[in-house]
């Protein structure tokens, strides 16, 4: 290989590997700094900044995966530059783009991007905000 394209090889790997991480954050929110995500408090908050700020304008990893009463949920890292937050997303088992993460309980995809993840905001009869997943387009590890 010529010195000139291995420079621009390593060039490239690097690039790649930067543009994948995911930045650092911190919120000045007080409800998002004292509130766990699960409360009601914070999903309502959540919400509303998502709303305000706009789902496509936001940048998603995965973070976690629960069960909770027999339901599956991820837990996602939501980020861009006025917003530093998790949100707790509930997945359906029979959906296809999800059934083998599920299957893994997100294992291997932690810390991934999620490219252009939708998800529902639904209000119950009591209040209670919950975010429903719809779909993304692809993963990137």
């Amino acid at each position: 290989m010529k010195p000139i394209s291995f420079k621009i090889l390593a060039v490239c790997i690097l690039l790649s590997i930067i543009s994948c991480e995911r930045p650092k954050c911190q919120t000045t929110n007080p409800i998002f700094q004292s509130m766990d995500i699960s409360s009601s408090h914070y999903k309502k908050e959540l919400a509303n900044e998502i709303k305000k700020i706009g789902m496509n304008n936001l940048r998603y990893w995965l973070a976690d995966y629960f069960e909770d009463n027999q339901e599956h949920y991820f837990v996602f890292y939501a980020q861009n530059e006025s917003l530093c937050a998790q949100v707790v997303i509930k997945a359906d088992i029979d959906n296809p783009k999800l059934k083998q993460l599920i299957k893994n309980k997100g294992k291997g995809r932690f810390n991934a991007e999620f490219k252009n993840l939708k998800f529902e905001i639904t209000t119950d009869d009591s209040g209670d905000t919950e975010f429903v997943y719809i779909s993304h387009d692809r993963i990137i590890d």
